[in-house]
């Protein structure tokens, strides 16, 4: 293969039915390893996969997992092409925003799915709808990924249009994300550190954090999420935690006191939460150090997480109200870690911090 060259864009058919790019979900077939968090990520509208530029090249990255997975459900040949791809540096970082009023595309590439396989089959979305018993506008806004494609009309459209089951496999990958779409790449790698370092001044770190605290912050997301999605999340949290019983992993916490004073929920709730705190950090592998009110410190700018790679590479996550940047460019990295250093040098010490979490309880 000729160097430089490793994204793919796949054209795909299924008997005669035949797929263009712009109805297919990003995939990228070649490149077993996952992106490497130095590079450049951008969001593009329509096709739905991302489109950028960068030093006279083109890269195309697949942004959605689970229309990839949907994409293999619904075809059975693909013949893939070759697009040249921007070479993994350590210069850039991975920024991802949330779609804020865009669809997922999963509900997008589902749709079309639906719609393509009705045009094939000759059948009208009025009578999709009257079989299916929803509106033709019901059915519209499916088939354009403005809705999420219900059980019900996929289960009929598979039966009308003789799909066997292919198109009904979509289910599966309708889920609401467990993770905001800008915090995926920083979930996977968070999940093979063997060093987290992080520091939060407003909030208490999702790794710490109990059931109710959790539902009580993402309940509250703007715009309103759907009770499903909400419980994914949670469920998603609370699954993470299961990273700090790994003993050969070290978490280290550096926590404001703001985010320990600040009531989430009613006081019994927040005594709950602190208690909880106290549990996390008997552990040999945690540790919870307070950040005290007063001075000044780079913490002030805003939260950061620091990992260290099975590779000893460091990488740092930010992230913002919509967005969240993953970046390895040492320069970068090292100021962080700089800052984190400071930071820690106005902490408590653990034993102290756990005194003033234990004496904050009792107070409440």
């Amino acid at each position: 293969m000729a160097a430089g060259v490793g994204h793919q864009l796949a054209e795909q058919q299924h008997g005669d039915l035949r797929l263009g790019l712009g109805d297919l979900p990003r995939t990228n077939l070649l490149t077993q390893q996952r992106p490497r968090p130095a590079h450049a990520a951008g969001v593009a509208g329509e096709p739905p996969f991302d489109v950028h530029r960068k030093r006279g090249s083109w890269s195309i990255h697949d942004r959605n997992a689970a229309g990839q997975a949907y994409c293999a459900a619904v075809t059975t040949s693909v013949r893939c092409v070759c697009v040249p791809r921007v070479p993994h540096g350590r210069e850039g970082a991975m920024t991802v925003t949330e779609g804020g009023s865009q669809s997922p595309m999963s509900w997008r590439y589902c749709g079309n799915q639906i719609k393509l396989w009705r045009m094939q089959a000759g059948v009208s979305r009025e009578q999709l709808g009257k079989e299916a018993n929803y509106e033709y506008e019901t059915v519209k806004s499916m088939e354009q990924g403005r809705r999420k494609p219900a059980l019900r009309l996929l289960q009929v459209a598979d039966q009308m249009f003789g799909a066997r089951g292919l198109l009904l496999a979509g289910q599966e990958y309708l889920k609401p994300d467990k993770f905001a779409s800008y915090s995926q790449d920083f979930i996977r790698y968070e999940a093979e550190a063997i060093v987290l370092n992080g520091f939060e001044a407003l909030v208490i770190p999702g790794l710490l954090q109990t059931k109710e605290y959790a539902e009580a912050l993402i309940g509250d997301h703007c715009p309103p999420l759907d009770d499903e999605t909400i419980d994914a999340r949670v469920a998603a949290r609370m699954e993470r935690q299961a990273l700090l019983d790994k003993q050969t992993r070290a978490f280290n916490f550096l926590i404001g006191e703001a985010a320990l004073r600040f009531p989430v929920g009613d006081k019994d709730m927040h005594v709950r939460q602190l208690h909880h705190l106290l549990e996390a950090g008997k552990r040999r592998n945690v540790t919870i150090q307070v950040v005290p009110f007063g001075g000044t410190h780079p913490g002030l700018l805003g939260p950061f997480v620091l990992l260290e790679t099975p590779d000893h590479e460091h990488l740092v996550y930010e992230e913002g109200q919509t967005t969240g940047v993953l970046y390895a460019d040492p320069p970068k990295v090292s100021i962080i870690i700089q800052r984190h250093a400071m930071i820690l040098r106005q902490a408590l010490s653990p034993e102290a911090s756990a005194d003033f979490i234990r004496k904050l309880a009792e107070e409440l």
